[in-house]
């Protein structure tokens, strides 16, 4: 467990559900922004966005207590590349992948966690020399500027593994990315970067730092959700509404 400080009321799935829900919402309120009210929608949008970042704890939790690193590398890469088109058909559609066929290039957060683990992975590994891992981790994180969540979406899972046993490090690392994105995000976003602060309520007051039940259905229905609900909304928004 990467903290035992915490003494929330949901377990690892309870939050992964809860985040699920926000991050539907939010989408919900992206897409069909133009049949919401304007306060609904800035209210789910900013809800949103504290998901990643929560995910992003639990891809380093993830990769701290799996049994098979190379397996949950592998798994994250092939639903990256699955949600890669519904995620950017969602929001371009046919007439605009015609006429932006560039938005191609665009990666989901998936994609985003895959590279964390693979940064991850470079880390770990010995046999390169520490500035070899560097250059790569950097590399790594340029790449992951096409993706959903860049650069910080790579770090911050990194911050919170490597440096799981000296809290005050892996506090002040994480403050420092979390307030340079909640800049990026204020710029660009507005008042619905203020959904970043739920990301500490959730992990210090919410989740209570136990993993939940293990089950087939808890393992695999956080990988086959997010591609599926990015084709369902997908249907709703180009093909019948």
């Amino acid at each position: 467990m990467l903290t035992t400080e915490s003494k929330g009321f949901l377990d690892r799935n309870g939050v992964k559900y809860l985040v699920i829900i926000l991050m539907v919402l939010t989408h919900i309120a992206e897409v069909f922004k133009d049949s919401m009210p304007a306060a609904l929608s800035t209210v789910f949008v900013a809800l949103g966005k504290s998901v990643a970042p929560v995910m992003a704890y639990f891809i380093a939790e993830g990769y701290a207590h799996t049994r098979d690193i190379t397996k949950y590398r592998r798994r994250l890469g092939i639903f990256a590349l699955i949600s890669w088109f519904p995620c950017i058909f969602l929001y371009f559609g046919p007439d605009g992948l015609r006429q932006q066929p560039q938005m191609l290039i665009i990666q989901s957060v998936m994609t985003t966690f895959y590279l964390a683990v693979l940064a991850m992975c470079v880390w770990d590994n010995k046999k390169f020399s520490k500035i070899k891992r560097m250059i790569l981790v950097v590399l790594i994180c340029l790449i992951s500027i096409i993706t959903d969540f860049p650069v910080v979406g790579v770090l911050a899972p990194m911050f919170h593994y490597f440096l799981k046993n000296d809290k005050k490090k892996r506090w002040i690392c994480l403050g420092v990315s979390y307030l340079a994105f909640f800049a990026l995000a204020f710029a660009g976003k507005g008042i619905t970067a203020l959904g970043l602060l739920l990301v500490p309520v959730i992990l210090l007051f919410v989740y209570n730092g136990q993993g939940g039940r293990k089950s087939a259905f808890n393992k695999w229905f956080f990988y086959i959700f997010y591609p599926a609900h990015l084709v369902i909304l997908s249907v709703i928004k180009w093909f019948i509404l």
